[in-house]
């Protein structure tokens, strides 16, 4: 048999298998379709409900966080610090971090993350949301767990209530 011959044939059973797979192919999209528009029709009811359902409740979470918002956004706060650090040829260069806390006693402690915090922190600034600036001192930190306490001096702050796991 020569070469022509065989990739003839070798042609002709790759378009036959080709032929069968799409059939097959095609058969199992219709009976999936088929499944689907039967469980459809069962289920049509229950999806009204369904949605109606979880519109509602969806509604009532949105209304749920931005009251929660609402409450707390008061008690966030805006940390800013600047350190020193010096050069490969020994001059000075100021280094800037910022993050997030939160005020968890109305006499100004303010818990945040370790990270936030350079050891060699220069000078810290606390800003709250009603746009008051406040400089603050490291009370402590754990950096294994990235927590950081912080005090700065005020007080009748609004809080972040801190829960109670006992």
């Amino acid at each position: 048999m020569n070469k022509v011959k065989l990739w003839i044939i070798v042609g002709t059973l790759f378009f036959l298998a080709c032929i069968g797979s799409s059939a097959g192919v095609s058969y199992m999209v219709a009976k999936h379709e088929t499944d689907l528009a039967d469980h459809a029709a069962d289920t049509s009811a229950a999806r009204v409900s369904s949605a109606t359902t979880r519109t509602a409740a969806q509604s009532h979470l949105t209304s749920s966080v931005a009251s929660l918002v609402n409450r707390l956004a008061p008690a966030v706060v805006d940390i800013n610090s600047d350190s020193i650090t010096y050069s490969f040829f020994g001059g000075p260069i100021t280094v800037q971090g910022s993050g997030s806390g939160m005020i968890v006693s109305s006499n100004g402690y303010i818990l945040t993350n370790a990270h936030v915090l350079p050891v060699d922190a220069q000078t810290i600034t606390v800003t709250t949301t009603d746009g008051r600036h406040y400089g603050a001192s490291v009370v402590n930190t754990d950096p294994q767990r990235d927590l950081a306490l912080i005090k700065i001096n005020a007080s009748g702050l609004p809080t972040v209530p801190l829960g109670d796991s006992s």
